[in-house]
């Protein structure tokens, strides 16, 4: 035999993504999930909505799968979490706001399934997820070949990453992505997804790698459109967005903030359009050298960069190895690329970085507002040539002497109309709780405590906090500093008018 043809057959047959327990006849069958559990022999078992999956189940091409609001799929058994539903021929999976599906595992641990898998392997095939929470997975949804569509989805406490996409163009949209203790999307081989209106929520919870949020690369020309996100870290090496290969990505009216970094164009023509987002106090890792900066030009790469607020980092665009970007340019006939982006307490101390040219080359600047209308206090905002022969000069006048700009609509980032809870996480808990919450603008927030029967225990008050999202511990203390016992808690969160009520379970 030929040797690379052996190796070859050693390798597809040595592959457990492609060996399934139980795989349908691909002749043209619609299953749901009660037809599954009388054709499957055994391996999915339940009724009436409730379902458990003790082996890995293939959809062949040519037949479907319905799943439907309200039903509940339990992977179980000691699969090692390797227990897959893969898709070859066609998912739809169809819940409600109100009646979700959902896709969990009997152990409540990350990893304890392998996940949702879709591979394009025939014409029809299709993957459509809407209104689904899935937890526990290893890779919750990992899609090859394919253009899925996910939609209004809760996707928690992956081992390794959310979503996860190969040659993909897919459709991410309305989805919560949270609390997963690695990535929560990543993307390569050319995969230019759209990624819309989703919340991206203390991700990464290992923190033992620099794992980002969204991750662009490695390998081909990958160039998404993420728009209209929520993206915020918590823990040191997360970062906010990166761009790790070639790229045409458009990054706009996203709001990222308290990551490691905001946005990190990497390598070689990493040439992402970043238009109209807010990009704010992206500073939880305290290395000065290696993090902390709103938008980053690293390698022979030129962003474009137009219409943002950058504000509350070390650096507000830092450039080096090579790196180009347009910050404004008003000396050509384009006019995407005419500066009007907003700069205001990027620094470190008392001395302001608004703008880091650590290169040779001239970098385009014009038409920006520095947090100064008068040109020398620009100019010690500004690293470039006149502060040594190895900067590059940044062009910056003509400049912006008004924070509120002429020409450009302001940005609007989605916040609620009044306070609202997210889930407490962890909930159940021991022996301490991140109360999570949004404010739809300032104000001064207390925190009380109740038992089951109703009385206050603890009553705190952190004091004015800015809109958006928030997040408070509870250490499962009385107010006098005694550890309270197992059982029901009441929480409510207050801010001026506005007051929301959650309810907590403590287990010793």
């Amino acid at each position: 035999m030929n040797a690379k043809r052996f190796f070859l057959l050693m390798f597809l047959c040595s592959a457990p993504a492609l060996l399934a327990d139980y795989v349908t006849p691909g002749s043209g069958v619609h299953f749901n999930m009660d037809s599954l559990v009388v054709r499957s022999g055994g391996a999915v078992s339940g009724d009436s909505g409730n379902y458990a999956i003790s082996q890995t189940i293939q959809v062949a091409v040519g037949d479907t799968l319905s799943i439907f609001g309200g039903d509940t799929l339990i992977f179980t058994g000691g699969g090692g979490g390797s227990l897959t539903l893969e898709i070859n021929g066609v998912l739809l999976a169809s819940g409600s706001e109100g009646d979700s599906i959902l896709i969990s595992a009997e152990a409540a641990v990350p990893g304890a399934f392998y996940g949702l898998r879709f591979r394009d392997t025939g014409p029809g095939s299709d993957f459509q997820l809407h209104y689904a929470k899935l937890f526990y997975a290893t890779r919750a949804i990992d899609v090859f070949g394919a253009d899925a569509t996910i939609a209004h989805c809760r996707i928690e406490q992956t081992s390794e990453v959310a979503v996860d996409l190969g040659e993909s163009s897919s459709l991410i949209t309305d989805c919560r992505i949270a609390n997963n203790r690695q990535r929560a999307i990543t993307m390569t081989l050319s995969s230019s997804p759209t990624i819309r209106n989703c919340r991206f929520l203390e991700n990464n919870i290992e923190n033992n790698s620099p794992y980002n949020i969204i991750s662009i690369g490695l390998q081909g020309v990958n160039s998404p459109i993420i728009t209209g996100n929520h993206i915020t870290g918590r823990y040191s090496r997360s970062g906010g967005i990166s761009i790790w290969n070639d790229s045409n990505a458009l990054i706009e009216n996203n709001l990222i903030e308290n990551c490691a970094f905001g946005i990190l164009c990497y390598s070689v023509n990493a040439n992402p359009l970043i238009r109209n987002n807010v990009i704010r106090d992206n500073t939880v890792n305290p290395d000065t050298q290696l993090y902390g900066f709103g938008i980053a030009s690293n390698g022979a790469n030129r962003p474009v960069i137009t219409g943002n607020d950058i504000y509350g980092q070390f650096y507000g665009v830092a450039i080096i190895n090579g790196g180009q970007p347009n910050v404004g340019n008003l000396n050509n006939a384009d006019t995407t690329d005419d500066g009007y982006n907003r700069f205001l307490g990027n620094g470190i101390g008392a001395t302001r970085y608004e703008l880091f040219n650590n290169n040779a080359l001239p970098i385009m600047a014009q038409n920006n507002w520095w947090g100064s209308a008068v040109r020398d206090s620009i100019e010690d905002r500004i690293v470039h040539q006149p502060d040594g022969a190895g900067y590059g000069l940044v062009t910056f006048e003509p400049y912006q002497t008004d924070s509120i700009l002429v020409g450009i609509e302001p940005l609007s980032i989605a916040l609620p109309k009044s306070l609202r809870l997210l889930p407490a996480y962890p909930n159940p808990f021991n022996p301490e709780t991140n109360l999570r919450f949004e404010l739809p603008g300032p104000g001064v927030v207390q925190v009380t405590i109740f038992n089951a029967l109703g009385q206050k225990i603890r009553e705190f008050y952190p004091g004015e906090m800015l809109a958006g999202l928030q997040s408070l511990r509870w250490d499962g203390r009385d107010a006098r500093g005694q550890t309270v016992g197992s059982g029901v808690y009441i929480y409510r969160i207050s801010a001026g008018e506005h007051s929301a009520s959650g309810k907590l379970l403590l287990v010793r």
